[in-house]
């Protein structure tokens, strides 16, 4: 690549704590250092666990701009000053933000906007005039924005439907996931389970309504009370008393283990006998490919949007029903006692390779 073809790409989030939009975000600035470009991630507020994750060579930008009605003046000074050729703004409603910033700064600059999840479920707490407060800032900024990307299928069809938007004007790139070589024995990984040789089962992801580890928890203690099983849940969110309480309601609190956030939790996954993704709802499931990439058996609700599509309506893992506590229960047993095809796992996650979307990116930012 010339100096002529480098070209420097601004990544935009709230900020950098460890949810899955921040961690596909690191991932893509990775990608494309490698390819050659130069890389802004750009923030409202510095905060949040993965600032320590940052590539060496990623410049971190700090808006200083917690409340989003300020976004379009910090973020438009940042685009006159920098003058980056491309931008990625992720996550409704920091989006819109920045395209309204974007036209401030009258720059040539390319902008796509991004969606990790559905706004349906997301923000189903809304009142009917919130929801159209939503429904007409989408319709209002993102026609003008050069490109509008979501991370499945699912999302894109939600979001064309509440913008007023024809399907085709919004494009699907799955999210990039790091393909790891990782050993099943790892000693911090032991220790974390205990030294525990039972059935092992693992959930990874934040702990708060949407990820429904409370009906995890009862499915886990209505098929496994009795047995030599365990279950990790790995993060760390709002509900963790709650879940604590209910593991000792459920009297299962001895078989339950919360080791809180976990900075790599790919040998936690290799050292694990199944997965399962309990959530209502997902924009995509990073999780499910993370599992994949380490040949870890699958099992998860059927939720809108996202697990589906990657397990290909369960040639790669068994679905389930949402917020069905015999059925999670019964998937569970089910899957551990068959036989595990590995490598078709770990084959399927090289379709979600990080230069695969990476690639993809940067088509749609300089067509």
């Amino acid at each position: 690549m010339t100096a002529f073809d480098r070209k420097r790409i601004a990544l935009v989030l709230p900020d950098l704590t460890g949810g899955g939009a921040e961690r596909v975000n690191l991932t893509l600035a990775s990608e494309f250092l490698r390819l050659g470009h130069e890389v802004d991630v750009v923030v409202l507020r510095k905060k949040g666990e993965l600032i320590e994750e940052l590539p060496e060579k990623v410049r971190l930008i700090d808006l200083e701009t917690p409340k989003i009605r300020d976004v379009p003046f910090s973020f438009s000074r940042y685009l006159k000053l920098e003058k980056p050729a491309g931008v990625i703004a992720n996550m409704w409603p920091l989006t819109c933000s920045c395209v309204v910033g974007h036209w401030l700064s009258r720059q040539k600059t390319r902008l796509v906007v991004v969606d990790h999840n559905s706004l349906t479920l997301a923000y189903q707490h809304f009142s009917s005039f919130q929801n159209l407060k939503m429904r007409l800032s989408i319709l209002g900024t993102y026609r003008f924005a050069g490109a509008r990307v979501t991370v499945s299928k699912g999302v894109g069809k939600e979001l064309a439907r509440l913008g007023w938007m024809s399907p085709e004007k919004i494009d699907v790139v799955f999210n990039p996931i790091p393909c790891r070589t990782v050993e099943r024995v790892c000693p911090s990984t032991e220790a974390l389970w205990g030294h525990f040789e039972g059935q092992r089962i693992l959930n990874v992801g934040r702990l708060k309504a949407q990820k429904n580890q409370a009906l995890l928890i009862q499915a886990f203690a209505r098929q496994f009370r009795h047995e030599n099983a365990k279950l990790m849940i790995l993060g760390d969110g709002p509900l963790r008393s709650d879940l604590e309480q209910l593991a000792r309601d459920e009297g299962v609190e001895n078989q339950i283990l919360m080791p809180g956030f976990v900075k790599d939790p790919a040998p936690v996954y290799a050292s694990a006998d199944l997965f399962v993704l309990s959530s209502s709802y997902e924009g995509f499931g990073n999780v499910i490919v993370e599992a994949m990439n380490c040949g870890v058996p699958i099992l998860s609700t059927n939720c809108q949007f996202g697990p589906d599509e990657i397990l290909a309506d369960g040639q790669y893992g068994k679905l389930v029903p949402v917020n069905n506590v015999e059925e999670l229960a019964l998937g569970m047993a089910e899957v551990l006692g068959q036989p595990i095809n590995a490598q078709k796992l770990k084959d399927r996650s090289q379709e979600f390779a990080p230069e695969v979307a990476a690639r993809e990116y940067l088509r749609i930012l300089f067509p």
